[in-house]
């Protein structure tokens, strides 16, 4: 009977370990994040607003994380920290981030390049771009790709330009605690899940294997 036992649960424990581990690859594979950086009354922005518009009512599984930065100081906060996890500096907008690659600007060639990028991701695993914000600055490289081409439309009031250096460590702690609204639980977390239940059935079969023999 100990045995039989000790089968099913062991047979529960680890079917349901797989399965958490398999669904959240799931979730994180096969899916675009684009983040998206822009002014009101911009007309770079609204012009890939539009673009960007009928590629996400196309597939669910393209996600939209939108900043407006002019008169939002809290986003432009954001942009900054964000800028600095890709070695770069917030220079103008709309600045767009899929995966690894920044654009500056807007125009149809940065529009092919960013459809061909999501494309990309949503046939394997790309980064999710909020997630840096998780780690410092240091963690990456001076630079990463990105797209230097033109200076745009900047901020209209110099006088208060929210793209001054950060010192408050609230403000960054407040765009984790954004991020962590908007990401689902990565597969290490479930992987970790998974392993603690593999390691609490070899624990229980152990158990009941020194009470079987103890009865002997």
């Amino acid at each position: 009977m100990a045995n039989r036992t000790c089968a099913l649960l062991l047979s529960f424990l680890l079917c349901l370990s797989l399965s958490l581990d398999a669904s959240a690859f799931e979730n994180r594979s096969g899916k675009a994040q684009i983040v998206f950086f822009w002014g009101d009354g911009c007309p770079h922005c609204a012009a890939e607003e539009d673009f960007l518009a009928p590629i996400l009512e196309a597939n669910s599984r393209i996600e939209l994380v939108s900043y407006e930065v002019w008169y939002n100081t809290s986003n432009a906060q954001i942009f900054n920290e964000l800028s600095r996890r890709y070695g770069t500096e917030p220079r103008g907008v709309p600045t767009t981030i899929i995966g690894d690659k920044v654009w500056v600007g807007f125009d149809e060639r940065k529009g092919e390049e960013m459809r061909s990028k999501i494309e990309s991701c949503l046939t394997k695993e790309c980064e999710d771009p909020m997630a840096r914000l998780q780690r410092a600055p240091s963690d990456y490289p001076a630079s990463t790709e990105s797209d230097e081409t033109d200076r745009v439309q900047t901020n209209k009031n110099t006088s208060d330009s929210p793209w001054r250096s950060i010192s408050d460590p609230s403000i960054v702690e407040s765009a984790k605690r954004k991020l962590n609204d908007l990401r689902n639980p990565g597969p290490f977390s479930h992987l970790a899940l998974a392993i603690l239940l593999a390691l609490l059935a070899a624990i229980i079969i152990a158990q009941l294997t020194l009470a079987r023999k103890n009865r002997k």
